[in-house]
């Protein structure tokens, strides 16, 4: 996964370190203090959940972190702006981790399953009903918490299927840094 993951993202596989930790949450991290080596750590419930390329995605996204240089800023975090451009990093780093794990129809397996907590054994997946879901809620800005760092799973969702036309035949070694933000 993580070999994969690194070539579809043109990263040298030696910047990226990995360790799995035993936790029963499913968690993902990045950590780094430079530019040039990252640490990536997953949970063991996160790796007994997934299927390889469902941590192909995950792998992907902690690494936009990474790429992105998501590091933390210098505003307040009691600040909305703060929490607006948290959401947004987790928007950008959703958008390299469909390019990590090249299919939009796995990131949002993966999405689910971690929204569910549920292995593919239990779910049927209907990328259509899971983004649907969405319209239910009057005002989607409704179903979202301003003071989280995180949006939505199904946000997450809907931005990606939005995002997901504009990498026909994209890499991210020639993807414009704006079309990640936008």
């Amino acid at each position: 996964s993580f070999l994969t993951t690194c070539d579809r993202l043109y990263l040298d596989r030696m910047v990226v370190n990995a360790f799995v930790h035993n936790s029963q949450e499913n968690q993902a991290a990045c950590y780094y203090t430079d530019n040039r080596t990252c640490l990536i750590r997953l949970s063991s419930s996160l790796v007994n959940l997934l299927d390889p390329d469902e941590l192909e995605f995950v792998i992907g996204h902690e690494l936009g972190h990474f790429l992105l240089q998501h590091a933390p800023n210098q505003t307040s975090k009691k600040t909305v702006e703060f929490f607006v451009f948290q959401r947004a990093k987790e928007i950008s780093a959703d958008r390299i981790g469909l390019i990590g794990c090249g299919s939009l129809d796995v990131a949002m397996r993966t999405m689910l399953k971690i929204a569910s907590g549920l292995r593919s054994n239990f779910l049927q997946m209907d990328k259509e009903q899971f983004i649907q879901q969405i319209n239910q809620i009057k005002k989607p800005s409704l179903g979202e918490n301003p003071f989280n760092t995180h949006p939505s799973i199904l946000m997450r969702a809907l931005a990606l299927e939005e995002f997901a036309p504009c990498l026909d035949g994209i890499t991210y070694q020639n993807l414009n840094i704006e079309q990640v933000y936008n």
